[in-house]
């Protein structure tokens, strides 16, 4: 019966990739430190060789998801949350404020608190500036602050103070 039922069924296309599901999983994550392969990899019901052949007939990697996500979520926290920067680094699971230090310097070529103060003198007002960088187009990527600061510097009103360099030009 089950060969005929399956030549009768048309097969079942999975219409959202391993890759995207892994996003919403990590996006799920309380805390990041619960990312790692053992625990996705549960999740999704395999095993982590499984779950690294799937992600890699997909083009990635599990370590480039984590990296990903981290970014992003590193953005909008300092962008929208008001933690310390040391709160952020134990969340995102960094040992240490200066590990997400360093590796924010690699992704944004600035330190964390240079781009809160930037938004902050731009902002003074928290609540001013939760408002105008909500008014930026969502559908930017949450992990490129050139676009989310080139489009927060467009708002109107303009911001109070004006910040050059790269990062915000109002």
């Amino acid at each position: 019966l089950r060969p005929s039922l399956d030549y009768m069924l048309p097969p079942i296309q999975h219409t959202v990739s391993t890759t995207e599901q892994l996003r919403e999983w990590l996006a799920a994550l309380p805390l990041h430190g619960l990312a790692n392969q053992t625990n996705a990899a549960r999740a999704f019901n395999c095993g982590t060789s499984s779950l690294r052949r799937r992600l890699a007939s997909e083009g990635t990697s599990f370590s480039a998801l984590v990296q990903m996500d981290r970014r992003a979520r590193a953005l909008q926290e300092l962008v929208f949350g008001e933690s310390s920067i040391e709160a952020i680094a134990t969340h995102l699971g960094y040992a240490d404020r200066t590990s997400l230090e360093r590796a924010f310097g690699g992704w944004f070529g600035s330190r964390p608190a240079q781009l809160r103060s930037e938004l902050a003198a731009a902002w003074p007002a928290l609540k001013d500036r939760h408002a105008a960088l909500r008014a930026v187009d969502t559908t930017l990527r949450g992990d490129d602050p050139q676009a989310w600061l080139s489009a927060a510097a467009a708002i109107h009103p303009r911001p109070q103070a004006e910040v050059h360099g790269h990062r915000l030009a109002a």
